[in-house]
């Protein structure tokens, strides 16, 4: 398999996640407020993390008659809303997407140092090289059913932020699968440290093995 990257298509890709990432946060405010959408402030308003934290952990987390923390809307109510914001907003979002993938993104996060950041040739997390993984592939120590983990993943330390320089670490695949949403950088270096054990058992049963 081929671990060549196509840098273009690559940084696009992460220009239009941050893109959702700040567009459904922009959206669940507006309806949290009880606010009219303003397509003017979909790529400029200020991502702060109270607004994070009520998105994740209330309106995710809580039941559909549920109120979340300064609002007297249900989490259906809000959720309803929202719906209604994004189908009848939907030609204007698009236009907002496309000028925040080609003006908002490279402004905050320049190709020339996104392609340097995914020039790393290790996880963040647990430390395994593509030398390693090639190695451990070449001698059937390799065990995953998909087409991932030939190449590092651009990886949010913080998921629910935009994929900024100082928001993003390369990953291996397996721990960006593990790592999900849920933790943060520093919480899951417990479990990158704990996958690392693992496969330097593994790279030391194949240097080991005795030789035909």
């Amino acid at each position: 398999m081929s671990n060549q990257i196509d840098y273009k298509t690559y940084y696009r890709s992460k220009a239009a996640d941050s893109f959702k990432t700040r567009s459904k946060l922009y959206i669940f405010q507006q309806a949290l407020l009880g606010r009219e959408f303003n397509s003017e402030k979909v790529n400029t308003f200020l991502v702060e993390n109270d607004l994070v934290k009520k998105y994740t952990a209330q309106y995710w987390q809580r039941n559909h008659e549920e109120t979340i923390d300064g609002s007297s809307l249900s989490v259906g109510e809000v959720y309803n809303e929202m719906v209604r914001m994004e189908v009848a907003h939907l030609e204007e979002l698009k236009v907002l997407r496309d000028c925040y993938i080609k003006e908002f993104f490279p402004a905050k996060f320049d190709f020339d140092e996104f392609t340097k950041i995914c020039g790393s040739d290790h996880c963040t997390y647990c430390k395994i090289t593509m030398s390693d993984i090639d190695t451990l592939a070449s001698c059937l120590e390799l065990f995953k059913k998909n087409e991932r983990g030939w190449k590092l993943e651009m990886d949010r330390k913080n998921s629910n932020f935009e994929y900024l320089p100082e928001n993003v670490v390369m990953a291996c695949y397996w721990c960006n699968n593990a790592k999900t949403d849920e933790f943060t950088d520093v919480e899951f270096m417990v479990v990158g440290e704990a996958i690392g054990q693992v496969w330097k058992s593994r790279l030391n049963k194949v240097k080991n093995k005795p030789k035909l």
